[in-house]
């Protein structure tokens, strides 16, 4: 017998032991996810829909900061 697990509409085949989620056993979770990111010039991280991306629900939240690295601190002195 093949288990799902299932989130955000998406699932994938359960390995091991697992416990299907439902909306009575779910709990908030919260995760940093740190990317560090080299492109070319053409490329626009301001305009990254972080929710779109992360297909997160109504109830869930996300806050992004973005720094441009490519500018160095010595550049200044």
């Amino acid at each position: 017998m093949l288990s799902l697990i299932c989130y955000n509409t998406k699932c994938h085949p359960a390995r091991g032991n697992t416990m299907a989620l439902t909306n009575t056993n779910r709990t908030a979770q919260r995760y940093r996810i740190t990317l560090d990111i080299t492109v070319e010039d053409d490329f626009n991280p301001y305009q990254i829909d972080w929710r779109k991306v992360l297909d997160l629900h109504a109830d869930e939240y996300v806050e992004n900061v973005t720094e441009d690295l490519s500018t160095s601190v010595s550049d200044y002195y």
